[in-house]
Protein backbone atom coordinates (compact mmCIF):
# COMPACT_ATOMS: atom_id res chain seq x y z
CA UNK A 1 0.00 0.00 0.00
CA UNK A 2 1.41 3.38 -0.99
CA UNK A 3 0.04 6.05 1.32
CA UNK A 4 0.98 9.39 2.83
CA UNK A 5 -0.62 11.41 5.58
CA UNK A 6 -1.09 14.70 3.71
CA UNK A 7 -4.08 15.84 1.68
CA UNK A 8 -4.26 15.36 -2.06
CA UNK A 9 -4.49 18.19 -4.56
CA UNK A 10 -7.76 17.91 -6.50
CA UNK A 11 -7.26 16.21 -9.86
CA UNK A 12 -8.51 19.27 -11.76
CA UNK A 13 -5.45 21.13 -10.39
CA UNK A 14 -3.00 18.46 -11.55
CA UNK A 15 -3.19 16.25 -8.47
CA UNK A 16 -3.35 12.48 -8.22
CA UNK A 17 -6.70 10.84 -7.48
CA UNK A 18 -6.41 8.62 -4.42
CA UNK A 19 -8.84 5.89 -3.38
CA UNK A 20 -9.89 6.29 0.27
CA UNK A 21 -9.60 3.30 2.61
CA UNK A 22 -9.76 3.00 6.38
CA UNK A 23 -6.88 1.30 8.18
CA UNK A 24 -7.40 -0.10 11.68
CA UNK A 25 -4.83 -1.17 14.27
CA UNK A 26 -5.98 -3.43 17.09
CA UNK A 27 -3.94 -3.86 20.27
CA UNK A 28 -4.16 -7.09 22.25
CA UNK A 29 -2.62 -8.21 25.54
CA UNK A 30 -0.71 -11.48 25.61
CA UNK A 31 -2.08 -14.03 28.09
CA UNK A 32 -0.11 -16.60 30.11
CA UNK A 33 -0.30 -19.08 27.19
CA UNK A 34 1.34 -16.61 24.82
CA UNK A 35 -1.90 -15.95 22.93
CA UNK A 36 -3.17 -12.47 22.12
CA UNK A 37 -6.82 -12.75 23.16
CA UNK A 38 -7.49 -9.75 25.45
CA UNK A 39 -8.49 -6.78 23.25
CA UNK A 40 -7.12 -3.52 24.70
CA UNK A 41 -7.68 -0.83 22.08
CA UNK A 42 -8.56 -0.12 18.46
CA UNK A 43 -7.52 2.92 16.45
CA UNK A 44 -8.26 3.79 12.84
CA UNK A 45 -7.74 6.49 10.26
CA UNK A 46 -8.47 7.10 6.62
CA UNK A 47 -5.71 6.61 4.08
CA UNK A 48 -5.67 7.20 0.36
CA UNK A 49 -4.12 4.58 -1.89
CA UNK A 50 -2.63 5.67 -5.20
CA UNK A 51 -0.10 4.85 -7.89
CA UNK A 52 3.60 5.01 -6.84
CA UNK A 53 4.39 7.52 -9.62
CA UNK A 54 1.89 9.99 -8.16
CA UNK A 55 3.29 9.38 -4.68
CA UNK A 56 6.83 10.23 -5.77
CA UNK A 57 5.64 13.47 -7.33
CA UNK A 58 3.54 14.34 -4.25
CA UNK A 59 6.43 13.69 -1.87
CA UNK A 60 8.76 15.81 -4.01
CA UNK A 61 6.26 18.69 -4.01
CA UNK A 62 5.74 18.39 -0.23
CA UNK A 63 9.52 18.38 0.32
CA UNK A 64 9.93 21.50 -1.81
CA UNK A 65 7.15 23.28 0.09
CA UNK A 66 8.76 22.38 3.43
CA UNK A 67 12.19 23.63 2.29
CA UNK A 68 10.68 27.06 1.56
CA UNK A 69 9.41 27.42 5.15
CA UNK A 70 11.38 29.27 7.81
CA UNK A 71 13.10 27.35 10.61
CA UNK A 72 10.43 28.61 13.04
CA UNK A 73 7.62 27.29 10.82
CA UNK A 74 9.38 23.92 10.42
CA UNK A 75 9.36 23.44 14.21
CA UNK A 76 5.57 22.97 14.04
CA UNK A 77 5.99 19.72 12.10
CA UNK A 78 7.39 16.33 13.05
CA UNK A 79 10.40 15.15 11.04
CA UNK A 80 9.69 12.49 8.42
CA UNK A 81 11.20 9.00 8.60
CA UNK A 82 11.46 6.17 6.10
CA UNK A 83 10.04 3.65 8.57
CA UNK A 84 8.04 3.52 11.79
CA UNK A 85 9.05 1.06 14.50
CA UNK A 86 6.30 0.08 16.92
CA UNK A 87 7.44 -1.09 20.36
CA UNK A 88 5.77 -1.81 23.67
Amino acid sequence: VHCISTEFTPRKHGGEKGVPFRIQVDTFKQNENGEYTDHLHSASCQIKVFKPKGADRKQKTDREKMEKRTAHEKEKYQPSYDTTILTE
